[in-house]
This record gives C-alpha cells, sequence and structure tokens, in this order.
C-alpha cells in the first residue's frame, strides 16, 4: 500500500466518526485543501457539514482546544490544544504528512513526498477521485502551489492571488468556496478567479509604490509598511515583497493599524536562509507568535510601535544570520 492511501485510509476512518469537524489555515492554500477534502471524503461517502468548518484567526490560536477534529496546517506549534484524538494534515521542509494525535502524543503518522502546498497534498491523496477534475481547476491547483511557495510565476497565480485577498474577508466568504468546491460548481470558481480586471491595474500602482518606500532594516534586509485595512494594500504587499526578494536577502511587510504594528509577514528567496530559526527566536518572546516554512511565514503581536518591531528583528538578525 502506497503512503498516500495509508493517509486516505487514516483520514476516511476518522472522519467516519460522529461530529468530526475541521480546522483550517485561513489562507488561499488552507481554503482550497478544504474544499478538496471534503470533496475526497464526499466521493467516499462521507459528509462532514459546512457547520463543522472553521478558519480561526490567529490571534486565537492560543485559545483553542481542539478535539475529534481534523487540522489542516495548524500544528500544535502554532499554540492550539490538541485535546483527545485529532488528526493533523501538514507538509513540512521535508515531508508531507496525515498524523493521528492522542493528546500530544503522536499515535499513527503517515509520511509523504513533500509537496509545495497543503492543496497539492490533499490532491494526492484523493488522486483517483480527482479525475474528475477540469484542467481549469487543475491550473489553479497549479497556482495555489506557487502562491504557496510565495512566488507568482504568471498571469492566473497573480489572478488566483488576487481574487482570493480581494473577496475573502470573512470565514463565510471561504466557506462559499468550500462549498462551490464540493458542489462541482467550477464555473463560479472561474468566475471568481476572471472578476473585477479593472482592480489589478490599481494594485500594480501601489506595488511600485511600496517597492519605493522600501527601506534597509539590517544588512540585505529590507522592510516597508502597509495598511491592512485598505484592501487593496492587503493585496499588493506580497506581490511587492516577491519582487524585493529577488534584490535582498530578506524582506519584511509590516501591517499597521493605527500607526502600531500588529502583523508580518516575512520572505526570502535565498536557499542559504532558513526562516524557521527566526521564527523560533519570535516564539520565545512574549506576546508574539509567528510560523510558516523556510521562504515565507507570518508574526503576529500584540500592538507595538514600529521601533519596538524593527528592533526585535534586528536583534534577531544579528544572532541568526
Amino acid at each position: 500500500m502506497t503512503k498516500t492511501c495509508e493517509a486516505k485510509r487514516l483520514l476516511i476512518k476518522f472522519s467516519s466518526r460522529n461530529n468530526v469537524k475541521i480546522f483550517s489555515d485561513g489562507d488561499i492554500d488552507g481554503v482550497f485543501g478544504t474544499g478538496l477534502l471534503l470533496l475526497g471524503l464526499n466521493i467516499n461517502d462521507i459528509e462532514i457539514p459546512l457547520k463543522n468548518i472553521r478558519f480561526p484567526h490567529p490571534l486565537s490560536f492560543r485559545k483553542l482546544k481542539i478535539n475529534n477534529s481534523i487540522l489542516i496546517e495548524l500544528p500544535i506549534t502554532k499554540g492550539l490544544k490538541y485535546v483527545g484524538e485529532n488528526i493533523l494534515v501538514d507538509h513540512h521542509k521535508d515531508f508531507s504528512e496525515v498524523t493521528l494525535y492522542k493528546d500530544y502524543e503522536k499515535v499513527v503518522q503517515v509520511k509523504m513526498d513533500l509537496t509545495p502546498s497543503i492543496c497539492r497534498t490533499i490532491f494526492n491523496i484523493f488522486k483517483n477521485e480527482f479525475k474528475i477534475l477540469p484542467q481549469s481547476i487543475l491550473n489553479i491547483i497549479k497556482s495555489i502551489d506557487n502562491i504557496d511557495q510565495g512566488i507568482l510565476l504568471n498571469r492566473l497565480d497573480k489572478k488566483v492571488f488576487y481574487a482570493f485577498q480581494l473577496h475573502v474577508q470573512k470565514n463565510i466568504d471561504r466557506k462559499i468556496i468550500v462549498k462551490w468546491i464540493v458542489n462541482y460548481e467550477w464555473d463560479k470558481i472561474n468566475n471568481f478567479i476572471e472578476g473585477e480586471r479593472e482592480k489589478y491595474e490599481l494594485i500594480e500602482k501601489i506595488v511600485k509604490d511600496k517597492i519605493n518606500s522600501s527601506q534597509k532594516m539590517y544588512k540585505d534586509i529590507v522592510y516597508f509598511t502597509y495598511n491592512p485595512k485598505k484592501i487593496l494594500e492587503r493585496v499588493a504587499m506580497r506581490e511587492a515583497m516577491f519582487r524585493l526578494e529577488e534584490k535582498y536577502k530578506i524582506v519584511i511587510s509590516i501591517g499597521l493599524k493605527n500607526n502600531m504594528a500588529f502583523k508580518a509577514s516575512i520572505g526570502t528567496r535565498n536557499p542559504e536562509i532558513d526562516l524557521n530559526k527566526i521564527y523560533d527566536d519570535l516564539r520565545n518572546i512574549d506576546g508574539i507568535t509567528a510560523g510558516g516554512r523556510r521562504n515565507i511565514g507570518g508574526v503576529q503581536f500584540n500592538p507595538i510601535e514600529l521601533r519596538e518591531v524593527l528592533e526585535i528583528f534586528r536583534k534577531i538578525f544579528k544572532k541568526l544570520l
């Protein structure tokens, strides 16, 4: 039996229980991955209702006690408390996994080949079931692979990323996308991706503004600030980071609210740099949560002044780089 078959068997057996819930990362990879998981389970005659789907905010992680649930990209290291039996579906720097936990102990762990996105991990697990997917959806999954690696390689990648950032503001929006996938409503997904093209030109202007406003933080590391409450700035943020990463070792975008920093994204395209070491140090500071992969990740703060955030990053970079 292949590892993906083992993983599918474990997921199907666990999902056959009563009142199983799904807790997922709320980014585009987590949302589409959740939709694919539900679709794969539905094809195997197992239905988890949409009301049992959760996309918790990162600041709520430490308050969550999870039981009888499937967790998508929400490992213990993000601060959640596992109670009783749960299953984690995740991908790391070396492998993808489906792991059954009892409290914090691993009971069964199925390791598979590393995938570029959790969406791809779940696609591989239910590959036989997903022969029904049209080419347009397969292309979107490929774009999600790129987006989750922190890169926007082509026009479709940008359309998928921009569409999600422009429209998906609340959990109800995320559940609509999941519903479309489960109900085979491919046209609605394609229309969602292609909508509001006129806003893309405005985003491009903001991208250039953010690049021009970037400042040196430490050695070959730069940062810029943005307002996450302004949707077009939030969408432009990742594209600006991507372009700056072509020139600098590390790029940081810092989200400001009322002139106070409360979140940041970190990205690198340098293969010699592993951002996981930076997340580890950040998590040791009270009031900060951090996580991601070796090339891209996120940080959440209790609101603090920008100068304090810059000092925190500088101290860590001086220590590790």
